[in-house]
């Protein structure tokens, strides 16, 4: 066995050892503690639009998203989890969806409404990316404009 003061001696130096080490690592870099990691960008990214909060009554409303990749496959676009959009050949251009079908499929039965509406875009390499956008109608709150014309006068 060791005598005490070798004892001591070895547990000072392990625990000295044990206390700098980060500090010489550190100074050496951090390639002595751990290799370090390269991440890349996916290679298909897709914008956010804003969410949308409109009256009751607008026409003209949609949601745009542009989507990039280099080699485009297809998208879905879901409305309240069930398919809505979508496009099997997709070439990259624009995906659009017109908020008038909202009126037209009679979907607004009472206000305010909230529909979730989901892109979800794939690659060539099965790559994916998905963004989603909330879209609420709201009662006509608003007066109408009226301006009068030359016959009116």
């Amino acid at each position: 066995m060791f005598s005490k003061r070798k004892r001591t001696m070895i547990f000072t130096t392990l625990l000295a050892w044990l206390v700098l080490s980060p500090i010489v690592a550190g100074m050496m870099g951090s390639d002595v503690i751990a290799a370090k990691q390269t991440y890349t960008l996916a290679a298909i990214q897709i914008d956010s639009p804003a969410d949308l909060s409109f009256e009751n009554g607008t026409m003209g409303m949609e949601i745009v998203w542009n989507a990039t990749t280099d080699n485009p496959k297809n998208y879905t676009v879901f409305l309240d989890g069930d398919v809505h959009l979508s496009d099997s050949t997709w070439d990259g251009e624009l995906i659009v969806v017109d908020l008038d079908h909202l009126y037209e499929d009679d979907l607004l039965d009472t206000l305010p409404a909230e529909f979730i509406y989901t892109c979800t875009v794939f690659n060539e390499d099965n790559e994916t990316i998905s963004d989603t956008v909330n879209v609420e109608v709201i009662a006509d709150i608003l007066a109408p404009i009226v301006v009068p014309t030359i016959d009116d006068i």
